[in-house]
């Protein structure tokens, strides 16, 4: 088990501690520990040249994390891409529209649809923690984390996160086959509207920007079951 304390290195990632990355061995995470490091808070996998290169996790690994104690509730985190991936704070505008949009969407959807917000769904081989998901009930779907096959609309509020959302989370949703994404874009003041997954090429083909003085329809199940303010949501 190797710990090495190396300079900083610029990365997107969660930075694991010296405890935390202790804990993981114990708990038998690595099949083999000799071939893993912590450097700078991050795992590597080391080679025979004695370079390394950033581990990258299985969604069993990240689970048994969660169940070994490594990653509790206060760890503001996701799972995309292999990696552990730290949330942002939340400012006042982006709390204000997870309170308004929970109220609104909550108002909006039938007893049969489920409003999930910021809890995870499981895309894959990845596990994101959106602002909101709307799926079918929880006995629909064993009462798991819902899947990309049970979900009808996925909702990101973005700030600092922008590029990131339309990008990395943005190629995750339509590979997956997500019908409707919405990006309630905090910088310009709009929400982007996402449809037509292309599956193959990890992009929508449809973008539909509402500014202030619109209304945003709420499609589920490719049914329009009402329509949102822009001017409700933002602040």
């Amino acid at each position: 088990m190797a710990v090495l304390i190396a300079p900083n290195e610029p990365r997107t990632g969660y930075r694991f501690t010296v405890d935390q990355y202790k804990d993981m061995i114990d708990s038998g995470l690595f099949v083999d520990a000799e071939e893993v490091e912590l450097r700078d808070g991050q795992v590597r996998l080391t080679n025979r040249r004695g370079g390394s290169t950033p581990y990258r996790f299985s969604l069993d690994q990240y689970h048994r994390m969660i169940a070994a104690g490594v990653l509790d509730e206060d760890d503001r985190v996701e799972f995309l891409h292999g990696e552990v991936v730290p949330k942002m704070p939340q400012g006042d505008p982006h709390a204000f529209g997870i309170e308004q949009l929970n109220r609104l969407l909550i108002r909006l959807v039938s007893d049969d649809v489920s409003v999930r917000c910021q809890c995870p769904v499981t895309i894959g081989e990845d596990e994101p923690e959106p602002d909101f998901v709307l799926c079918v009930r929880p006995e629909k779907r064993e009462n798991r984390h819902p899947r990309a096959e049970h979900t009808f609309l996925i909702v990101e509020i973005a700030d600092s996160s922008l590029e990131f959302d339309r990008t990395e989370k943005m190629g995750t949703y339509a590979r997956a086959g997500i019908p409707v994404y919405w990006i309630v874009n905090l910088e310009d003041r709009l929400i982007e509207v996402y449809t037509d997954p292309a599956v193959a090429d990890s992009r929508y083909g449809r973008r539909t920007g509402y500014g202030l003085g619109q209304d945003v329809p709420v499609i589920v199940a490719g049914v329009e079951v009402g329509r949102i303010e822009v001017s409700a949501v933002l602040r």
